[in-house]
């Protein structure tokens, strides 16, 4: 982008005093009557974006011409003329900017600093954001969470967590993951990530669950929705007393062996492995006690048939021998 603004100011002198006055003196259609270090930054920002580069290096003087047809005697020919897009490209870059919020807001978006909050397998850890959200995190958990002007944004790869968020109507709360995405102003919910599929439970408040591919459900207090492969659908009622979750239960109406190990495994410090395949599809429902896998797993193996065999450094789900 250096580049093109060299090329781009050394074309005219009131292109280099249009820079000049965007760069330097700020804009006072923006409330800048002098130079505004925030605006400042915010434009580098935007001039320094790859993508913005590739678009006007693209409709540079050299790259872009335009077909004109004439008639002369009869004939018609085609003459190819330069189209200079340079000059329109950054007044849309400006007038965009300046369209947008506050500039400052702008500069705070674009220099915000990420954070990641991890937890081992049988871990649990509680966090405070900078805006007063509480987060609690089982084991076995990755959160990306960036707090930047406007937004407030977490990003859940992987495990479970109950989020208590404080309202404010202005900056939306938002937590995304690879299955879909839930958007709240104030309210504390949970979300589990197993196996492909987005569990999320209200305890207070509304949230809105939604992919990427435009399914979308609200929730309340007391009502789940769970999503994957782009749909979301809902789940059966439940009362809402968030210290069940947080003491280590969980109720659902339908969960496969393989979705129960990988929930009990993020509270447990033994790994649990299922020898056999056609386990994993066996199904199960009720409330199940999290911090105790063996426990629980020892009454389903009763229900289904199976073999638990546990030691000091893992616990074994297997078919019963015959």
């Amino acid at each position: 982008m250096s580049r093109f603004l060299s090329y781009w100011t050394t074309r005219r002198v009131a292109h280099r005093r249009a820079a000049r006055h965007v760069l330097l003196d700020g804009v006072p259609s923006a409330g800048a009557s002098a130079a505004d270090p925030s605006l400042v930054e915010a434009m580098r920002h935007t001039f320094d974006d790859p993508a913005l580069s590739e678009a006007l290096r693209a409709s540079s003087p050299y790259a872009a011409r335009k077909t004109v047809r004439t008639k002369r005697a009869g004939w018609t020919t085609r003459v190819m003329r330069p189209v200079v897009w340079a000059p329109t490209a950054l007044a849309m870059v400006v007038g965009g900017v300046l369209a947008g919020p506050h500039l400052a807001d702008l500069a705070v978006e674009a220099t915000a600093l990420e954070t990641v909050y991890d937890t081992s397998r049988g871990e649990t850890r509680r966090l405070v954001l900078e805006d007063g959200s509480h987060v609690l995190m089982t084991g076995d958990t990755h959160l990306k969470v960036r707090m930047a002007g406007r937004k407030r944004e977490v990003s859940l790869t992987g495990g479970e967590a109950m989020f208590d968020v404080a309202h404010d109507a202005s900056r939306v709360f938002e937590v995304r993951t690879d299955e879909g995405q839930v958007r709240v102003l104030g309210t504390r919910f949970t979300m589990s990530l197993t196996n492909g599929r987005l569990d999320v439970d209200v305890y207070r408040g509304r949230v809105a669950v939604s992919t990427d591919a435009g399914a979308r459900r609200e929730v309340g207090a007391g009502e789940r929705a769970s999503a994957r492969d782009g749909h979301v659908k809902a789940g059966a009622a439940f009362a809402p007393d968030e210290t069940v979750w947080s003491d280590g239960w969980i109720e659902t109406d339908a969960i496969t062996l393989k979705e129960l190990v990988q929930r009990l495994s993020r509270r447990s410090k033994r790994p649990i492995i299922i020898q056999d395949e056609k386990l994993e599809s066996l199904e199960a429902a009720g409330r199940f006690r999290l911090d105790d896998a063996e426990g629980q797993l020892r009454n389903l193996a009763v229900v289904h048939g199976f073999h638990v065999a546990a030691g000091p450094d893992s616990i074994i789900v297997s078919p019963t021998k015959s």
